[in-house]
């Protein structure tokens, strides 16, 4: 408008006037505006694109229940596709004859919208659906779906899917129970549930719904099982699937291979053929929604932020041991050189030292210091007083959400196993673990500590152990000492619930001495 004299804008004022508020239907309104501003154009800078597409964003604004937007790329793509023919192919200044058949296309698909459940509460919602629908088609970068696709569920095919142009659906699912080993080793997604009947009988989400309020008079629960399962339907290959807990704690992410299909017995189940990425997860991201639904889309940020947000590993070779020295004195902790390397050689002999001690002789400050002079990942677990089951330590396995509900503790090893293989995949040193149990006597260790236990046991004849968590999980236990998790355990001498002899012929045991610095000696 900064362009157009004093005599054009009065003009474009006239046509925007007649737009709105002239007589007759929009149809006829429009066409009058188009021909009283095409005039403006040539003296006027304005381009014959937007001509074609600012009237019909006007009228929509004015009056959304009624008008749409014609933007005459994204109504061809649409008519094409949807009814078989391009909607006038507008090269030109929409007529009359052109809004009326883009708004009874609109309409049309506004009441196919609503007959599926999605009830658009306007022509905006429906505009909104068009662009959503038709994003993409001439976008390169978005994988077709008859195109092969990266082996193994690899990240290339997964950040595809983060493209704001692609179609690609990406869903979470809640995983069984027992974890994705059995989806992973049969590079599938399966779900046992109701219906057991091939959801491609259905014709819409409405008969999904109603058939399983047959069996569930509960209706939100027939409502939000009909919406996952009609997602998992309409996953084609190259969607994403996330495989993730109502905790948040994600599993495994995935790119789908083969579309939907209901298998028969002794299976029966619904499957979907998905490749798995697994590198780098479990996974724990602030999701709160998840548990209210087991399908649902999720926005492709998560993706993103998965798939870039690897954890990182150090893999420097550990210093000797009069470096060791000179680091945790630099720290300022004054422990004499004897004491320090019997401590070392006692991570490096059975990887699980139990420090004891008075309280404020310093053995939690050793742990933290030699993990730091050692280039460690270290964590520090507090032990409580009414930590009576191995749950305690863990995690645990919730049936009202279906979900394992995973420790500090449990991710942490997790988390030491993946660096463990990932380094003898790479043929590197892996990054140590350190853990400290601290004030460990608080609680009876046989109660709380006993599978840990007993799987560093095994781990010490055979080399390779599993820690069997809740829900049938398991987390790899079997690393060399000196390339894994090495074990702190820290008592008080001023609690007598725990016996020394308890747990000597598992650990090293070492008895803290008050230094001559007060507090300074472990």
């Amino acid at each position: 408008m900064a362009k157009l004299t004093d005599e054009q804008c009065l003009a474009a004022a006239g046509a925007l006037r007649e737009l709105l508020l002239g007589e007759g239907d929009a149809a006829e309104r429009l066409e009058r505006f188009t021909n009283a501003y095409q005039a403006v154009l040539p003296t006027g800078g304005g381009k014959p694109a937007v001509l074609r597409n600012v009237g019909t964003l006007l009228l929509m604004l004015a009056d959304p229940e009624r008008d749409i937007f014609v933007r005459a790329d994204l109504f061809d793509k649409a008519g094409a596709r949807l009814s078989g023919r391009k909607l006038g192919g507008w090269g030109r200044p929409p007529s009359a004859a052109d809004y009326r058949d883009a708004r009874a296309f609109a309409a049309t698909i506004r009441q196919k919208l609503a007959e599926e459940g999605w009830a658009p509460r306007d022509m905006i919602d429906v505009q909104s659906f068009l662009w959503v629908a038709m994003a993409g088609d001439d976008a390169p970068a978005a994988p077709d779906a008859g195109a092969p696709l990266p082996a193994g569920g690899g990240l290339a095919a997964i950040l595809a899917a983060t493209d704001a142009a692609s179609r690609r659906l990406v869903v979470r699912v809640r995983p069984p129970a027992e974890g994705i080993g059995g989806w992973s080793a049969g590079s599938d997604l399966r779900l046992d549930v109701a219906p057991a009947t091939d959801l491609a009988a259905f014709a819409t989400q409405k008969d999904l719904a109603a058939a399983l309020a047959d069996a569930n008079p509960d209706e939100g629960f027939a409502q939000d099982t009909a919406a996952g399962l009609w997602l998992v339907r309409a996953l084609q290959p190259g969607d994403v699937v996330v495989a993730g807990e109502a905790s948040g704690e994600v599993l495994a992410v995935g790119v789908v291979t083969e579309p939907y299909r209901r298998l028969a017995a002794p299976e029966d189940v619904h499957r979907v053929g998905v490749a798995w990425h697994t590198g780098g997860f479990p996974r724990r991201v602030e999701q709160r929604s998840w548990r209210f639904n087991d399908v649902h889309e999720v926005p492709r940020e998560l993706l993103v932020q998965l798939a870039m947000e690897q954890p990182r590993s150090e893999t420097l070779p550990e210093p000797p041991f009069t470096e060791i020295v000179d680091r945790v004195r630099t720290s300022g902790l004054r422990l004499s050189e004897r004491t320090l390397r019997r401590y070392h050689v006692a991570l490096k002999a059975r990887g699980f030292v139990i420090l004891a001690g008075v309280s404020g002789t310093g053995k939690t400050w050793l742990t933290d210091v030699y993990a730091k002079a050692v280039g460690a990942r270290y964590l520090v677990v507090p032990v409580a007083p009414n930590w009576t089951t191995n749950e305690d330590l863990l995690g645990y396995f919730n049936p009202l959400d279906r979900a394992f509900h995973a420790t500090a503790f449990t991710r942490f090893l997790q988390e030491a196993g993946q660096e463990y293989a990932a380094a003898q995949a790479a043929r590197r040193p892996a990054r140590p673990f350190h853990l400290v149990l601290d004030e460990m006597n608080l609680a009876r260790v046989e109660y709380y500590f006993a599978t840990f236990l007993s799987a560093m046991e095994l781990r010490a004849r055979s080399g390779q152990a599993e820690v069997k968590l809740a829900g049938g999980r398991r987390v790899a236990c079997g690393v060399a000492a000196q390339s894994g998790v090495h074990r702190h355990g820290q008592r008080r001498r001023d609690h007598a619930r725990l016996r020394r002899q308890d747990l000597r012929p598992r650990a090293n045991a070492r008895a803290g001495q008050p230094a001559r610095s007060a507090g300074r000696a472990a």
